[in-house]
């Protein structure tokens, strides 16, 4: 079975291919941003390059910034 059988376009695969890379860089930004609060306007920046159809993402994103922060936090005081 081909993609294009199940309904998949080659553009669908691609808009998801972009919309995750933009989820990883959003989130590496808050992630440094807890080191680097200069980056804070850069998340922004970021997740506006998420398309229309992820929008709640976006927010959020917004939202649970400071949940991710202490995460991060979380996470590298468990590696010490």
């Amino acid at each position: 079975m081909s993609n294009g059988d199940r309904g998949i376009t080659q553009e669908a695969i691609h808009s998801l291919i972009n919309t995750l890379k933009a989820i990883q860089e959003t989130t590496y930004s808050l992630i440094c941003a807890n080191d680097r609060p200069h980056l804070v306007p850069e998340i922004t920046r970021y997740a506006g390059r998420l398309p229309q159809c992820c929008i709640q993402i976006r927010e959020r994103l917004t939202d649970q910034r400071m949940k991710i922060l202490i995460l991060s936090n979380n996470f590298t005081e468990d590696a010490k």
